[in-house]
């Protein structure tokens, strides 16, 4: 069952008729029990059910995939300033559009259940200029679910890189084949360029946050990820 606001209980004492009572003032007490908040809608809660698609780009919550509309949980903001450490303090996450109509040279999903999302439906740059994009991922572990358990092997497309996956602050070491190559430039779009790996966290009970740093060159962007299972 569900219920709004917090629970409040009253517990009340009368003295029994010809039993004096000298403080009628401390006959009463009460205790308030505060309702734990629910996430946001973009927050998702992962609990001992949950599906891995879950964290699969454009997902639809039902098996499938979106095709227009903007993703139940993925977020994104972009900046024009070039960042290579930790993703900054002050960015503006929206929820993320799905790519109506993805660019030609990008591989089409080869996924049932998740899709290319984007800043923008059709994947352009605001202005023609290179960019570093963040997509975040909130969401809560429930209670009941040991966090030191959880693993999430992923694989990611993007335009053009992914240059770090970060996990609650920590470096996961997941980025783009470029190797000396401009990162800014590299086809991470394409078939057998994806990136590849494994998230470990550390996972935390409650909020944690996944955000994947894409590096883009002019003219588009966008970013495409699935959930494998188990090697």
């Amino acid at each position: 069952s569900t219920f709004s606001g917090n629970l409040v209980n009253t517990a009340t004492v009368t003295a029994p008729v010809g039993s004096p009572d000298s403080n009628a003032a401390n006959n009463s007490a009460t205790d308030t029990d505060t309702q734990f908040p629910l996430p946001p809608g973009n927050v998702a809660t992962i609990s001992c059910v949950s599906g891995g698609a879950l964290f699969n780009t454009a997902y639809d919550g039902a098996g499938g995939r979106k095709t227009s509309g903007t993703d139940n949980y993925w977020q994104v903001a972009l900046t024009t300033t070039p960042i290579t450490g930790a993703p900054p303090a002050g960015l503006t996450y929206a929820a993320a559009p799905i790519v109506t109509a993805p660019p030609p040279s990008y591989i089409v999903s080869p996924y049932g259940n998740a899709n290319w999302i984007s800043h923008a439906a059709n994947a352009i740059h605001p202005t023609n200029v290179n960019y570093d994009i963040f997509y975040r991922f909130q969401f809560n572990i429930a209670p009941g679910v040991d966090p030191s358990t959880m693993a999430l092997n992923m694989q990611f497309y993007a335009d053009n890189s992914v240059y770090e996956v970060w996990v609650n602050g920590n470096a996961q070491g997941v980025h783009s084949n470029y190797g000396a190559a401009d990162p800014y430039f590299y086809s991470g779009f394409t078939a057998g360029n994806q990136a590849d790996g494994t998230l470990n966290g550390p996972w935390l009970s409650g909020l944690n946050e996944i955000v994947v740093h894409i590096k883009s060159g002019a003219a588009a962007q966008a970013f495409l990820a699935q959930v494998l299972p188990p090697a």
